[in-house]
């Protein structure tokens, strides 16, 4: 049961939620300090961020098998993403320029559909905000004609319904940042939930399959057979796996995917294996012999080392196969992972 508590079952996860509570709650309990002498207009604000923690520790008090299968993490990164747009209205003038300063490098190198709309949006708030602030980022672009940001601008009288302003624009930006990576980031428990189930339900087939053809009575000589080419194609599948993993850039977590994706290989390169072996058999007796095959060479004939040694080479052919399969599931995550380091600012920063 300890291995699959919070802490334990994506050590850096919790690290990162943990760390964000921490600071959530450190500035919320500073502001709270001041709550007397802020504008009636932000306690919905405070009440949206004291709400969010408690549910954030509420959900972090759980022991169950949320944290397995990857939701307990996506929930508490959900809540603890609520909680930091709500801050946008509530704290300082500078901290929400630098988050603001933050959201525009993860919107540069993201794909969201309406980027270029929302860094224009995301830039203006901060002109808004702090004339001066302007200075700061990449506004070249967007310049008529002077290229220092519009630093040498008159700075304007500010009143609180532009600073109201300027804080809900920041705060959709944020939003729309959260949201495009929390889809990411559900994208890729979902896939690496459903290869967690059909590692189980290929196993348990795999199962009744084999005490299926012990209570049909078949002979030790064709379990063992079967056993082998099983073996054989599950060994071939997992070394194909193994290296495709190894050539993919692994440069953020996944909760676990990656693994799902070695789990699931050598139960479904097994099974296809023992059931390449029978179709090919099958295929070339039709054949070079007859157009139907007889029962008795089924059991007699496919699997049996001594008749059909050939069935390995075949076996750890179609061992193969199942990797075509999973490539494609790897390449649409390997897609997922592309979008989320893209839409990161620290590695845009890095560029």
């Amino acid at each position: 049961m300890r291995i699959t508590t919070f802490d334990n079952v994506n050590a850096l996860s919790s690290h990162h939620i943990k760390s964000h509570e921490r600071a959530l709650r450190a500035s919320y309990a500073a502001l709270k300090e001041a709550q007397g002498n802020r504008p009636s207009q932000c306690k919905s604000s405070f009440i949206k961020v004291s709400d969010s923690l408690d549910a954030i520790r509420e959900e972090l008090d759980h022991h169950d098998l949320r944290w397995v299968v990857g939701t307990g993490y996506l929930n508490a990164w959900n809540l603890i993403h609520r909680a930091e747009e709500a801050m946008i209205d509530i704290a300082p003038r500078l901290e929400v320029i630098r988050e603001a300063y933050h959201d525009e490098l993860s919107l540069e190198g993201s794909s969201i559909d309406s980027r270029n709309a929302t860094l224009t949006k995301l830039r203006l708030a901060v002109k808004n905000l702090s004339p001066l602030a302007i200075q700061y980022m990449d506004t070249i672009a967007q310049d008529d004609g002077g290229s220092n940001g519009g630093a040498t601008e008159p700075v304007k009288v500010h009143d609180m319904e532009m600073d109201h302003e300027a804080r809900n624009a920041i705060h959709n930006v944020k939003q729309t940042i959260n949201e495009f990576r929390d889809g990411l980031w559900e994208g890729l428990v979902r896939m690496r939930n459903q290869l967690t189930g059909i590692t189980l339900y290929t196993g348990l087939l795999t199962y009744a399959l084999l005490c299926a053809a012990i209570v049909a009575g078949a002979v030790p000589s064709s379990i063992e057979a079967a056993t082998i080419y099983y073996l054989v194609g599950a060994m071939v599948g997992l070394f194909g796996r193994l290296y495709t993993e190894a050539q993919a850039d692994q440069a953020i977590s996944d909760y676990g995917l990656t693994l799902a994706r070695i789990v699931v290989t050598p139960i479904l390169s097994g099974m296809a294996a023992v059931g390449g072996v029978l179709v090919v058999a099958i295929f070339s007796f039709t054949l070079t012999k007859a157009s139907t095959v007889p029962s008795s060479f089924i059991l007699s004939e496919i699997y049996n080392l001594n008749s059909n040694l050939q069935g390995i080479i075949v076996a750890a052919i179609f061992g193969l196969t199942p990797n075509l399969l999973i490539s494609v599931l790897q390449q649409k995550a390997d897609d997922f992972q592309t979008q989320l380091k893209n839409s990161s600012a620290t590695d845009q920063a890095k560029k």
